[in-house]
């Protein structure tokens, strides 16, 4: 199984089932004592977690870590771009911290406005979705979503949220360590980022005899592109957030 996988609206039913392979609920993550936790606070049918923290990654972005939703489903929602017909991204799109079908097709406006999406639910057999967005900093990042029978109670969301950051993060620590083992950042650029993070200029990490000015000056350049960041505040921050240094 893979760490994760990236789906973009528009993209060929084909290619959104293939990719799900990579990340689809395997028999021994069906045993993962997280899991397991979650269907102790809700019986569900089907469990998705997406998102990372990183730009681009973030929830919304199609960045799946574990996917049991059913695959031709997706696929269709995907392949016909439902996302910006779909009143439970609505509720995502206003901020909202728990999204579920029971209250985004609440009005007649919603299931007017998501009847294209209503009409798929049901050719697909899905009853009801809840998902828990989970926040890091303010800032939306993954989410935990269900498939269940029937709509949750209060008190089985206010449980969920208590217990989707942890899931989450179980379940995204191998894909930033796949993604920040492709990054390829040498020795000289984690030393020279890890230096910098503690306040030191290129001039003072050079004054410790491992590496001369213009040699840590490449070296952070190297690894801020590498990070995908503008300045070498940004790498650090970056590299920080990643887990690449303390």
């Amino acid at each position: 199984m893979g760490s994760y996988a990236r789906i973009v609206p528009g993209q060929s039913a084909e290619a959104v089932r293939k990719a799900l392979e990579a990340v689809a609920l395997s028999g021994e993550q069906a045993q993962h004592v997280l899991i397991d936790q979650i269907r102790e606070i809700v019986p569900f049918r089907h469990i998705s977690i997406s998102g990372l923290n990183i730009e681009a990654m973030t929830v919304g972005t199609g960045t799946f870590l574990l996917n049991d939703f059913p695959p031709e489903y997706l696929a269709e929602y995907y392949a016909g771009d439902y996302a910006d017909l779909d009143p439970l991204m609505t509720q995502f799109r206003q901020g909202q911290s728990v999204c579920r079908d029971s209250e985004a097709f609440a009005t007649t406006e919603a299931r007017r406005n998501g009847h294209e999406v209503l009409d798929l639910l049901r050719r697909h057999g899905i009853p009801e979705r809840t998902a828990i967005v989970i926040y890091h900093n303010g800032k939306a990042i993954g989410s935990l979503c269900l498939i269940t029978d029937k709509a949750l109670s209060e008190r089985q969301c206010n449980l969920l949220q208590l217990v989707a950051m942890t899931v989450h993060a179980a379940f995204a620590r191998p894909a930033l360590g796949s993604l920040n083992h492709a990054l390829k950042l040498t020795r000289g650029e984690l030393y020279c980022l890890e230096r910098a993070a503690g306040g030191l200029t290129s001039e003072d990490i050079a004054a410790e005899d491992v590496y001369s000015v213009d040699t840590v000056n490449t070296y952070l350049k190297t690894a801020t592109r590498k990070l995908g960041a503008q300045n070498r505040v940004q790498a650090v921050a970056e590299a920080m957030r990643r887990g690449l240094i303390g």
